[in-house]
């Protein structure tokens, strides 16, 4: 499939925003949110202190953070099944290559239509486009269908 792409540079700028100090604090967003390109469309803001998700719990429904290794053994028993044909509602994983295995860095809800739910690290949570997304959340997306079974 073929996504919109966006520049090298303007992407790492989305990194250098995701770094900033209020960007994952509900506390100090305000600080942080007039540097938020208008392409993302902010729908939830950071967590609070005392109640921390990453993108993998949004991505997967969980109230506290999410390990990478719990959607690894996902993918390895089956609860998540990967797909060429992308639909509403499907997850979508982002990998960074190292090496000759690429590394999960990111989740997020597949939408339709290019468009991608997901929640940056302990952060907001954004509808953007599948490549509207830092850098370091690498250039490798593939999409997985969930069986059903809890994950």
């Amino acid at each position: 499939m073929d996504f919109e792409s966006y520049d090298e540079g303007y992407r790492k700028n989305l990194d250098t925003l995701y770094g900033m100090l209020g960007f994952c604090n509900i506390v100090l967003f305000d600080s942080v949110a007039k540097f938020i390109p208008q392409s993302l469309g902010l729908i939830e803001p950071p967590d609070s202190q005392e109640h921390q998700r990453n993108c993998h719990s949004y991505t997967f429904g969980k109230n506290t953070w999410f390990e990478v290794k719990n959607v690894h053994d996902a993918i390895k028993t089956g609860k998540l099944i990967e797909t060429e044909s992308p639909e509403k509602e499907n997850v979508i994983l982002y990998y960074k290559r190292a090496s000759a295995n690429p590394i999960i860095k990111h989740s997020g809800i597949y939408l339709g239509k290019g468009k991608v739910r997901s929640k940056w690290a302990n952060g907001p949570v954004f509808i953007h486009d599948v490549f509207n997304v830092p850098y370091s959340y690498g250039n490798i997306v593939i999409f997985f269908v969930r069986t059903g079974e809890e994950i």
